[in-house]
Protein backbone atom coordinates (compact mmCIF):
# COMPACT_ATOMS: atom_id res chain seq x y z
CA UNK A 1 0.00 0.00 0.00
CA UNK A 2 2.98 2.56 0.95
CA UNK A 3 4.52 1.65 -2.82
CA UNK A 4 1.11 2.73 -4.49
CA UNK A 5 1.02 5.62 -2.38
CA UNK A 6 4.74 6.88 -3.57
CA UNK A 7 3.75 5.22 -7.43
CA UNK A 8 2.98 8.49 -9.33
CA UNK A 9 -0.21 8.06 -11.77
CA UNK A 10 0.31 6.52 -14.63
CA UNK A 11 1.04 8.70 -18.00
CA UNK A 12 -1.72 8.25 -20.39
CA UNK A 13 -0.47 5.95 -23.57
CA UNK A 14 0.00 6.45 -27.24
CA UNK A 15 -2.66 5.08 -29.64
CA UNK A 16 -1.38 2.12 -31.83
CA UNK A 17 -2.19 2.92 -35.02
CA UNK A 18 -0.03 2.25 -37.94
CA UNK A 19 1.44 -0.43 -39.58
CA UNK A 20 4.33 -1.21 -41.62
CA UNK A 21 4.07 0.97 -44.28
CA UNK A 22 3.14 4.48 -42.35
CA UNK A 23 6.17 3.73 -39.88
CA UNK A 24 8.04 3.19 -42.77
CA UNK A 25 7.26 6.68 -44.37
CA UNK A 26 8.13 8.27 -41.34
CA UNK A 27 11.53 6.79 -40.86
CA UNK A 28 12.22 7.29 -44.39
CA UNK A 29 11.18 10.92 -43.66
CA UNK A 30 13.75 10.85 -41.13
CA UNK A 31 16.29 9.48 -43.04
CA UNK A 32 15.55 11.89 -45.97
CA UNK A 33 17.24 10.40 -48.74
CA UNK A 34 16.57 13.42 -51.23
CA UNK A 35 18.47 16.01 -48.77
CA UNK A 36 21.36 13.90 -48.38
CA UNK A 37 21.62 13.54 -52.10
CA UNK A 38 21.76 17.01 -52.80
CA UNK A 39 23.53 18.20 -49.35
CA UNK A 40 25.62 15.37 -48.24
CA UNK A 41 26.33 13.35 -51.19
CA UNK A 42 28.32 16.48 -52.39
CA UNK A 43 30.77 16.62 -49.85
CA UNK A 44 31.65 12.86 -50.36
CA UNK A 45 32.40 14.11 -54.24
CA UNK A 46 34.62 16.63 -53.22
CA UNK A 47 36.81 14.52 -50.58
CA UNK A 48 36.95 11.19 -52.67
CA UNK A 49 35.75 11.65 -56.16
CA UNK A 50 34.50 8.58 -57.83
CA UNK A 51 35.69 6.95 -54.87
CA UNK A 52 32.54 7.74 -52.91
CA UNK A 53 31.10 4.63 -54.65
CA UNK A 54 33.14 2.73 -52.28
CA UNK A 55 32.69 4.82 -49.32
CA UNK A 56 28.86 4.54 -49.80
CA UNK A 57 29.91 0.38 -49.91
CA UNK A 58 31.30 0.45 -47.31
CA UNK A 59 28.88 2.53 -44.92
CA UNK A 60 26.52 -0.07 -46.06
CA UNK A 61 28.29 -2.68 -44.59
CA UNK A 62 28.63 -0.83 -41.58
CA UNK A 63 25.15 0.34 -41.09
CA UNK A 64 23.31 -3.51 -42.39
CA UNK A 65 24.94 -4.92 -38.46
CA UNK A 66 23.72 -1.32 -36.92
CA UNK A 67 20.29 -1.97 -38.30
CA UNK A 68 20.75 -5.58 -37.18
CA UNK A 69 21.07 -4.18 -33.60
CA UNK A 70 18.48 -1.41 -34.23
CA UNK A 71 15.59 -4.37 -35.39
CA UNK A 72 16.55 -6.51 -32.27
CA UNK A 73 16.79 -3.73 -29.42
CA UNK A 74 13.54 -2.33 -30.85
CA UNK A 75 11.57 -5.16 -30.84
CA UNK A 76 12.93 -6.01 -27.38
CA UNK A 77 12.12 -2.50 -26.10
CA UNK A 78 9.26 -0.79 -28.66
CA UNK A 79 9.40 1.82 -26.38
CA UNK A 80 8.53 5.50 -27.50
CA UNK A 81 11.91 6.66 -25.27
CA UNK A 82 14.04 5.13 -27.94
CA UNK A 83 18.03 4.01 -27.99
CA UNK A 84 18.60 5.30 -24.08
CA UNK A 85 15.95 2.99 -22.90
CA UNK A 86 17.62 0.20 -25.11
CA UNK A 87 20.73 1.12 -23.61
CA UNK A 88 19.51 1.44 -19.54
CA UNK A 89 17.71 -1.49 -19.99
CA UNK A 90 21.03 -3.67 -21.52
CA UNK A 91 23.96 -1.76 -19.77
CA UNK A 92 22.82 0.05 -16.97
CA UNK A 93 21.46 2.97 -15.80
CA UNK A 94 24.90 5.14 -15.84
CA UNK A 95 25.19 4.34 -20.03
CA UNK A 96 21.52 5.04 -20.11
CA UNK A 97 21.67 8.54 -18.76
CA UNK A 98 24.68 9.48 -20.89
CA UNK A 99 22.50 8.14 -23.75
CA UNK A 100 19.45 10.43 -22.94
CA UNK A 101 21.77 13.36 -22.62
CA UNK A 102 23.25 12.54 -26.12
CA UNK A 103 19.69 11.86 -27.74
CA UNK A 104 18.42 15.46 -25.59
CA UNK A 105 20.98 17.33 -27.70
CA UNK A 106 20.67 15.79 -30.81
CA UNK A 107 16.77 16.09 -31.00
CA UNK A 108 16.92 19.59 -30.06
CA UNK A 109 19.68 20.93 -32.59
CA UNK A 110 18.79 18.76 -35.74
CA UNK A 111 15.03 20.66 -36.37
CA UNK A 112 16.58 23.93 -36.70
CA UNK A 113 19.63 23.19 -38.09
CA UNK A 114 17.56 21.59 -40.64
CA UNK A 115 15.02 24.62 -40.93
CA UNK A 116 18.52 26.73 -41.81
CA UNK A 117 19.23 24.88 -44.50
CA UNK A 118 15.57 25.39 -45.93
CA UNK A 119 16.51 28.95 -46.07
CA UNK A 120 19.58 29.10 -47.33
CA UNK A 121 17.81 26.98 -50.76
CA UNK A 122 15.06 29.60 -50.34
CA UNK A 123 17.26 32.19 -50.91
CA UNK A 124 18.80 30.66 -54.13
CA UNK A 125 14.73 30.76 -55.53
CA UNK A 126 13.84 34.48 -53.67
CA UNK A 127 17.37 36.34 -52.96
CA UNK A 128 17.43 38.53 -50.06
CA UNK A 129 14.78 36.08 -47.92
CA UNK A 130 15.77 36.59 -44.02
CA UNK A 131 17.06 32.99 -43.10
CA UNK A 132 16.16 33.24 -39.34
CA UNK A 133 13.14 34.05 -39.41
CA UNK A 134 12.48 31.71 -42.70
CA UNK A 135 13.83 29.07 -40.38
CA UNK A 136 11.01 29.94 -37.69
CA UNK A 137 8.41 30.17 -39.49
CA UNK A 138 8.98 27.28 -40.94
CA UNK A 139 9.70 25.09 -37.47
CA UNK A 140 6.68 26.49 -36.20
CA UNK A 141 4.44 25.23 -39.19
CA UNK A 142 6.02 22.12 -39.22
CA UNK A 143 5.28 21.51 -35.20
CA UNK A 144 1.51 22.49 -35.74
CA UNK A 145 1.52 19.98 -38.96
CA UNK A 146 3.00 17.54 -36.27
CA UNK A 147 0.52 17.83 -33.36
CA UNK A 148 -2.45 15.75 -35.64
CA UNK A 149 -2.75 12.51 -35.01
CA UNK A 150 0.07 9.90 -35.73
CA UNK A 151 -1.45 8.37 -39.11
CA UNK A 152 -2.21 11.53 -40.44
CA UNK A 153 1.03 12.44 -39.88
CA UNK A 154 2.41 9.66 -42.04
CA UNK A 155 0.34 10.09 -44.85
CA UNK A 156 1.42 14.05 -44.88
CA UNK A 157 5.12 12.79 -44.58
CA UNK A 158 4.24 9.87 -47.15
CA UNK A 159 3.17 12.93 -49.98
CA UNK A 160 6.42 14.88 -49.24
CA UNK A 161 8.35 11.78 -49.17
CA UNK A 162 6.61 10.84 -53.09
CA UNK A 163 7.94 14.47 -53.78
CA UNK A 164 11.71 13.63 -52.87
CA UNK A 165 11.91 10.68 -54.97
CA UNK A 166 10.63 12.28 -57.72
CA UNK A 167 13.41 14.81 -57.69
CA UNK A 168 15.20 11.69 -56.71
CA UNK A 169 14.15 9.86 -60.10
CA UNK A 170 14.50 12.81 -62.42
CA UNK A 171 18.38 12.63 -61.13
CA UNK A 172 18.92 8.79 -61.96
CA UNK A 173 16.75 9.14 -65.78
CA UNK A 174 19.26 12.45 -66.77
CA UNK A 175 22.79 10.21 -65.83
CA UNK A 176 21.27 6.83 -66.87
CA UNK A 177 19.38 8.30 -69.96
CA UNK A 178 22.75 10.05 -71.49
CA UNK A 179 25.57 7.98 -70.06
CA UNK A 180 29.38 8.80 -71.13
CA UNK A 181 31.09 6.37 -68.85
CA UNK A 182 30.84 3.05 -67.50
CA UNK A 183 30.55 2.71 -63.75
CA UNK A 184 33.57 0.10 -63.63
CA UNK A 185 35.83 3.54 -63.79
CA UNK A 186 34.28 4.26 -60.74
CA UNK A 187 35.12 0.92 -59.08
CA UNK A 188 38.52 -0.13 -60.42
CA UNK A 189 40.03 3.34 -61.13
CA UNK A 190 38.50 5.86 -58.32
CA UNK A 191 39.81 9.30 -58.98
CA UNK A 192 39.39 12.51 -57.13
CA UNK A 193 39.87 16.22 -57.81
CA UNK A 194 43.19 17.88 -56.40
CA UNK A 195 44.70 21.19 -57.76
CA UNK A 196 41.94 21.45 -60.37
CA UNK A 197 43.23 18.18 -62.17
CA UNK A 198 42.26 14.53 -61.00
CA UNK A 199 44.75 12.07 -59.37
CA UNK A 200 43.75 8.32 -58.20
CA UNK A 201 41.62 8.35 -54.51
CA UNK A 202 43.96 7.65 -51.88
CA UNK A 203 42.62 5.09 -48.27
CA UNK A 204 42.51 8.14 -46.15
CA UNK A 205 40.07 9.68 -48.68
CA UNK A 206 37.77 6.67 -49.09
CA UNK A 207 37.79 6.26 -45.13
CA UNK A 208 36.72 10.14 -44.78
CA UNK A 209 34.07 9.35 -47.43
CA UNK A 210 32.73 6.79 -45.36
CA UNK A 211 32.46 8.45 -42.10
CA UNK A 212 30.12 11.02 -44.75
CA UNK A 213 28.43 8.09 -45.95
CA UNK A 214 27.59 6.63 -42.34
CA UNK A 215 26.08 10.07 -41.67
CA UNK A 216 23.94 10.41 -44.86
CA UNK A 217 22.24 6.89 -44.63
CA UNK A 218 21.76 7.36 -41.01
CA UNK A 219 17.78 7.57 -39.95
CA UNK A 220 16.55 3.84 -40.55
CA UNK A 221 16.72 3.41 -36.56
CA UNK A 222 14.42 5.71 -35.88
CA UNK A 223 11.26 3.38 -36.37
CA UNK A 224 11.73 2.74 -32.89
CA UNK A 225 10.19 6.34 -31.47
CA UNK A 226 7.20 5.01 -33.24
CA UNK A 227 7.08 1.51 -31.60
CA UNK A 228 4.47 2.94 -29.44
CA UNK A 229 2.11 3.54 -31.83
CA UNK A 230 2.80 0.70 -33.98
CA UNK A 231 0.45 -2.86 -34.46
CA UNK A 232 2.52 -5.59 -32.80
CA UNK A 233 5.93 -4.26 -32.60
CA UNK A 234 7.85 -7.51 -31.34
CA UNK A 235 7.35 -9.17 -34.60
CA UNK A 236 7.00 -6.29 -37.64
CA UNK A 237 9.16 -2.87 -36.38
CA UNK A 238 12.66 -5.50 -37.23
CA UNK A 239 11.68 -5.40 -40.58
CA UNK A 240 10.87 -2.35 -40.73
CA UNK A 241 13.96 -0.73 -39.43
CA UNK A 242 15.88 -3.27 -42.01
CA UNK A 243 13.43 -2.07 -45.11
CA UNK A 244 14.17 1.57 -44.71
CA UNK A 245 18.23 1.02 -44.25
CA UNK A 246 17.78 -0.80 -47.99
CA UNK A 247 15.20 1.61 -49.37
CA UNK A 248 17.60 4.57 -48.34
CA UNK A 249 20.89 2.46 -49.95
CA UNK A 250 18.88 2.39 -53.09
CA UNK A 251 17.65 6.12 -52.93
CA UNK A 252 20.71 7.48 -51.74
CA UNK A 253 23.24 5.19 -54.14
CA UNK A 254 20.77 5.16 -57.41
CA UNK A 255 21.75 8.75 -58.36
CA UNK A 256 25.19 8.84 -56.84
CA UNK A 257 26.09 6.10 -59.81
CA UNK A 258 23.39 7.97 -62.47
CA UNK A 259 25.43 11.29 -61.40
CA UNK A 260 28.72 9.83 -62.39
CA UNK A 261 28.13 7.83 -65.56
CA UNK A 262 26.32 10.80 -66.66
CA UNK A 263 28.63 13.97 -65.88
CA UNK A 264 29.96 15.36 -69.18
CA UNK A 265 32.38 17.36 -67.29
CA UNK A 266 33.91 15.07 -64.79
CA UNK A 267 36.25 17.32 -62.68
CA UNK A 268 33.50 20.02 -62.33
CA UNK A 269 31.19 17.20 -61.18
CA UNK A 270 33.45 16.47 -58.42
CA UNK A 271 34.56 19.96 -57.73
CA UNK A 272 31.02 21.49 -57.69
CA UNK A 273 28.86 22.83 -54.97
CA UNK A 274 25.87 21.30 -56.32
CA UNK A 275 26.89 19.04 -58.60
CA UNK A 276 22.89 17.04 -59.43
CA UNK A 277 21.75 20.84 -59.48
CA UNK A 278 24.31 21.61 -61.99
CA UNK A 279 23.35 18.33 -64.01
CA UNK A 280 19.99 19.11 -63.84
CA UNK A 281 20.37 22.43 -65.52
CA UNK A 282 23.20 21.33 -67.99
CA UNK A 283 20.30 18.61 -69.45
CA UNK A 284 17.26 19.90 -68.48
CA UNK A 285 17.37 23.81 -68.46
CA UNK A 286 16.71 26.63 -65.47
CA UNK A 287 13.56 25.41 -65.06
CA UNK A 288 13.94 21.95 -64.06
CA UNK A 289 16.89 23.56 -61.53
CA UNK A 290 14.16 25.41 -60.39
CA UNK A 291 11.80 22.32 -59.28
CA UNK A 292 14.46 20.38 -58.00
CA UNK A 293 15.50 23.08 -55.88
CA UNK A 294 11.64 23.22 -54.59
CA UNK A 295 11.89 19.23 -54.26
CA UNK A 296 14.81 19.67 -51.90
CA UNK A 297 12.94 22.15 -49.95
CA UNK A 298 10.00 19.54 -49.52
CA UNK A 299 12.01 17.33 -48.78
CA UNK A 300 13.99 19.20 -45.64
CA UNK A 301 10.22 20.22 -44.52
CA UNK A 302 9.39 16.11 -44.46
CA UNK A 303 12.68 15.87 -42.20
CA UNK A 304 11.62 18.53 -40.13
CA UNK A 305 7.93 16.88 -39.64
CA UNK A 306 8.96 13.31 -38.93
CA UNK A 307 12.13 14.56 -36.78
CA UNK A 308 9.69 16.55 -34.43
CA UNK A 309 7.58 13.84 -34.25
CA UNK A 310 10.37 11.41 -33.41
CA UNK A 311 11.67 13.99 -31.14
CA UNK A 312 8.46 14.45 -28.97
CA UNK A 313 7.91 11.00 -28.70
CA UNK A 314 11.58 10.77 -27.00
CA UNK A 315 10.63 13.94 -24.73
CA UNK A 316 7.21 11.81 -23.62
CA UNK A 317 8.97 9.00 -22.82
CA UNK A 318 11.35 11.28 -20.96
CA UNK A 319 8.94 12.55 -18.93
CA UNK A 320 7.30 9.23 -18.21
CA UNK A 321 9.99 7.51 -17.12
CA UNK A 322 10.54 10.69 -14.28
CA UNK A 323 13.51 12.36 -15.59
CA UNK A 324 12.45 15.93 -15.25
CA UNK A 325 10.87 16.35 -11.93
CA UNK A 326 7.10 15.51 -11.23
CA UNK A 327 5.67 18.89 -12.29
CA UNK A 328 7.45 18.55 -15.51
CA UNK A 329 6.83 15.05 -16.14
CA UNK A 330 3.50 15.05 -15.71
CA UNK A 331 3.07 18.15 -18.14
CA UNK A 332 5.28 16.56 -20.91
CA UNK A 333 3.52 12.83 -20.54
CA UNK A 334 0.24 14.20 -21.39
CA UNK A 335 -1.26 13.04 -24.56
CA UNK A 336 -4.18 15.16 -27.20
CA UNK A 337 -7.37 13.44 -26.05
CA UNK A 338 -8.35 13.68 -29.89
CA UNK A 339 -5.05 13.16 -32.04
CA UNK A 340 -3.72 10.71 -29.56
CA UNK A 341 -0.06 13.04 -30.01
CA UNK A 342 2.32 14.33 -27.26
CA UNK A 343 0.76 17.67 -27.79
CA UNK A 344 2.93 19.08 -24.38
CA UNK A 345 6.36 17.83 -25.85
CA UNK A 346 5.38 20.41 -29.17
CA UNK A 347 5.41 23.19 -26.72
CA UNK A 348 2.13 23.86 -27.15
CA UNK A 349 -0.22 24.14 -23.42
CA UNK A 350 -3.78 25.19 -22.72
CA UNK A 351 -4.58 27.19 -19.93
CA UNK A 352 -7.13 24.48 -18.38
CA UNK A 353 -4.33 21.83 -18.10
CA UNK A 354 -2.42 24.04 -16.34
CA UNK A 355 -4.83 24.73 -13.61
CA UNK A 356 -6.09 20.72 -13.32
CA UNK A 357 -1.87 20.32 -12.70
CA UNK A 358 -1.71 22.64 -10.04
CA UNK A 359 -5.22 21.69 -8.15
CA UNK A 360 -3.51 18.03 -8.62
CA UNK A 361 -0.70 18.59 -7.12
CA UNK A 362 -2.04 21.09 -3.91
CA UNK A 363 -4.22 18.09 -3.51
CA UNK A 364 -1.96 15.58 -3.41
CA UNK A 365 0.83 17.37 -0.88
CA UNK A 366 -0.62 16.37 2.08
CA UNK A 367 -0.41 12.26 0.82
CA UNK A 368 3.08 12.48 -0.37
CA UNK A 369 4.02 14.20 3.15
CA UNK A 370 2.17 11.38 5.01
CA UNK A 371 3.59 8.42 3.22
CA UNK A 372 7.02 10.40 3.60
CA UNK A 373 6.52 9.96 7.11
CA UNK A 374 5.59 6.51 7.24
CA UNK A 375 8.27 5.25 4.97
CA UNK A 376 10.92 6.96 7.47
CA UNK A 377 9.11 4.95 10.30
CA UNK A 378 8.85 1.66 8.74
CA UNK A 379 13.02 1.82 7.77
CA UNK A 380 14.20 2.76 10.80
CA UNK A 381 12.18 -0.28 12.63
CA UNK A 382 13.98 -1.99 9.69
CA UNK A 383 17.19 -0.99 10.16
CA UNK A 384 16.89 -1.60 14.22
CA UNK A 385 16.29 -5.34 12.95
CA UNK A 386 19.23 -5.87 10.46
CA UNK A 387 22.15 -7.11 11.80
CA UNK A 388 25.00 -5.34 12.57
CA UNK A 389 28.53 -5.14 11.10
CA UNK A 390 31.49 -6.96 11.71
CA UNK A 391 33.41 -3.62 13.97
CA UNK A 392 29.28 -4.08 16.53
CA UNK A 393 28.06 -0.86 14.57
CA UNK A 394 25.01 -0.58 12.64
CA UNK A 395 24.92 -1.03 9.40
CA UNK A 396 25.96 2.37 7.50
CA UNK A 397 22.30 4.68 6.61
CA UNK A 398 22.36 4.08 2.70
CA UNK A 399 21.67 0.03 3.03
CA UNK A 400 18.20 1.09 3.57
CA UNK A 401 18.29 1.88 -0.64
CA UNK A 402 17.30 -1.53 -1.21
CA UNK A 403 14.07 -1.09 -0.44
CA UNK A 404 13.92 1.04 -3.85
CA UNK A 405 11.24 3.36 -3.15
CA UNK A 406 10.22 5.59 -5.63
CA UNK A 407 9.98 8.80 -4.37
CA UNK A 408 9.27 12.63 -5.84
CA UNK A 409 12.57 13.54 -6.75
CA UNK A 410 14.31 12.14 -4.17
CA UNK A 411 12.94 14.41 -1.74
CA UNK A 412 11.64 11.81 0.46
CA UNK A 413 14.95 9.84 0.24
CA UNK A 414 16.98 12.57 1.58
CA UNK A 415 14.39 13.40 4.54
CA UNK A 416 14.77 9.36 5.30
CA UNK A 417 18.47 9.07 4.88
CA UNK A 418 18.98 11.51 7.45
CA UNK A 419 16.64 10.26 9.98
CA UNK A 420 18.27 7.22 9.83
CA UNK A 421 21.59 8.40 10.43
CA UNK A 422 20.10 10.36 13.07
CA UNK A 423 18.68 6.98 14.70
CA UNK A 424 22.54 5.62 15.14
CA UNK A 425 22.98 7.98 17.89
CA UNK A 426 23.46 5.05 20.52
CA UNK A 427 26.86 3.79 18.31
CA UNK A 428 29.93 3.97 20.02
CA UNK A 429 31.26 5.36 16.56
CA UNK A 430 32.58 8.98 16.59
CA UNK A 431 30.14 11.61 15.72
CA UNK A 432 32.30 12.73 12.81
CA UNK A 433 31.94 9.16 11.37
CA UNK A 434 28.16 9.07 11.77
CA UNK A 435 28.10 12.45 9.85
CA UNK A 436 30.67 10.94 7.61
CA UNK A 437 27.77 7.91 7.25
CA UNK A 438 24.82 10.39 6.51
CA UNK A 439 26.46 12.42 4.09
CA UNK A 440 27.11 9.29 1.81
CA UNK A 441 23.55 7.95 2.96
CA UNK A 442 22.10 11.34 1.38
CA UNK A 443 24.39 11.35 -1.76
CA UNK A 444 23.36 7.66 -2.49
CA UNK A 445 19.86 8.67 -1.99
CA UNK A 446 20.28 11.26 -4.61
CA UNK A 447 22.20 8.82 -7.27
CA UNK A 448 19.60 6.54 -7.06
CA UNK A 449 16.36 8.98 -7.45
CA UNK A 450 18.28 9.66 -10.13
CA UNK A 451 19.12 6.73 -12.09
CA UNK A 452 15.82 5.07 -10.79
CA UNK A 453 13.71 6.11 -14.18
CA UNK A 454 15.65 4.35 -16.23
CA UNK A 455 15.27 1.34 -14.34
CA UNK A 456 12.40 0.15 -16.12
CA UNK A 457 10.94 -2.86 -17.62
CA UNK A 458 9.65 -3.74 -20.29
CA UNK A 459 6.17 -2.13 -21.52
Amino acid sequence: MLDDQLTPAAAPKLVRSLGVVGVLLLTLSVATPASSVFVIVPTMLQVAGTGAVWAMILAALVCVPTAFIYAELSSAYPVAGGEYVMVADTLGPMAGFAMLGVNVFNNLLFPPILGLGIADVLETLVPGLPAIPVALAIIAASTLVAVLQIRINAWVTGLFLLVELVAIGVIVWLGLADSVRPIEDALLHPVMPQAGALVPTSLAAIGVATSIAIFALNGYGAAVYFGEEMHEPERLIARTILAALVLTLLFEGLPLVAGLMGAADLPAFLAARSPFMDLAVEQGGAGLSTWMSIGVVVAIVNAIIACILACSRFFYGTARDGSWGRPVDRWMAQVHLRFGSPDRDFGLRRHRDGVLLRSDRAAGRAQRHRAGRDLCRHRTRRDRRAPQRPDGARPLPHAALSARPRTDAGRIGLCDMDKLARSGRGSSRPDHDRRADRAVGCLLSLGAASSRPLERSRP
